[in-house]
């Protein structure tokens, strides 16, 4: 914890997430001499560029910097036993109206990418779309931001979404799911032996029954079945989606992104290890050592908690399992 804020730090905290939420950078210090509550109070929304360097990682003298993005800081907070002052901010474009100014707008006949690129333009940001094209005939923003429409959108059609570095990432977690490892955990990895499996059935789907509009403006419906068995079979377990799709091809997709994004969620793993650079949400890790909990995980989150005991990161994983495709 090098630099100015040396005699102020007592630590740090930097969660990165790989969807469904913004990346959060907390910074907690001392304040007795009480100058951030006067001269040196920062202003909600000041940029904060968040770095982690890992002090001679691969051998001495050679340092590993982790790139934690920008962020905006979004909440001061104080107290005054002990005296005491916490900077929370989250990884947001500059302009507060993608997470704050609700819209209504009715889109028709586009695609997740062409939604995204005209949000991400409004806000000058960059994109990095990483997925297949998905055609919606027509879909709903109802008093609602851009940044929560985007979200719930890519949560329907199960595609990770992020904001890093002024850049909103879309991306198919199936994809990120076939890439190699980049770290071994074992039993010893974790401190204290601190980690917890969880392996449940309820949530485990491998087919699922959704309903369609039979035309743009037909009250007439129709359902679709997709799945790895037959919706007969007794090894069958099907998620029953409500919602009614507004075609057969947007209720296809809907429902295999709902199994998958079901089945993620089945089996978890997580715990605190001993600090690695390397473990970055998104990655994949070879899980061994453990019996059943054994195998191939994705990172969702990771938090790096920094004070002057140590650093620590805590992970949680689901195990990657195969998916269904549409065909």
């Amino acid at each position: 914890m090098d630099g100015i804020l040396t005699p102020y730090l007592e630590s740090i905290s930097y969660t990165d997430v790989a969807k469904d939420s913004s990346d959060t950078l907390d910074i907690n210090l001392q304040n007795i001499n009480m100058k951030w509550l006067n001269e040196w109070y920062p202003s909600k929304g000041d940029r904060i560029i968040g770095k982690i360097i890992f002090k001679s990682w691969n051998a001495p003298g050679e340092d590993f910097t982790l790139s934690c993005g920008t962020f905006i800081l979004d909440d001061i907070s104080f107290s005054g036993n002990p005296k005491a002052a916490k900077f929370a901010s989250l990884a947001l474009p500059a302009n507060a109206s993608f997470t704050c100014l609700e819209r209504t707008k009715t889109w028709k006949k586009v695609t997740v990418k062409k939604v995204a690129t005209e949000i991400s333009r409004r806000y000058r940001m960059g994109l990095s779309y990483e997925a297949p094209t998905i055609n919606i005939s027509k879909l709903e923003q109802s008093v609602e931001s851009d940044s929560a429409f985007m979200y719930k959108m890519c949560q329907e059609y199960n595609l990770g979404m992020k904001v890093y570095n002024n850049k909103l990432v879309i991306y198919d977690p199936g994809k990120m799911e076939l890439k190699p490892s980049v770290v071994t955990l074992t039993p010893q990895s974790f401190i204290d032996g601190d980690w917890t499996f969880n392996d449940s059935l309820n949530g485990t789907y491998n087919g699922a029954r959704i309903s369609y509009r039979q035309g743009d403006n037909s009250t007439k419906t129709s359902s679709i079945y997709v799945g790895s068995v037959k919706e007969s079979s007794e090894k069958a377990r099907t998620l029953r989606i409500s919602e009614v799709a507004n075609s057969k091809a947007d209720a296809k997709y809907k429902a295999i992104a709902q199994i998958n994004k079901s089945n993620e969620e089945a089996t978890m793993l997580s715990g605190t290890v001993w600090p690695d650079p390397r473990l970055v949400a998104g990655a994949c890790v070879t899980v061994t050592g453990f019996g059943v909990p054994n195998g191939k995980y994705f990172l969702e989150k990771v938090t790096t908690e920094i004070t002057d005991s140590g650093t620590s990161q805590r992970v949680e994983m689901h195990k990657v399992v195969p998916r269904i495709r549409r065909t």
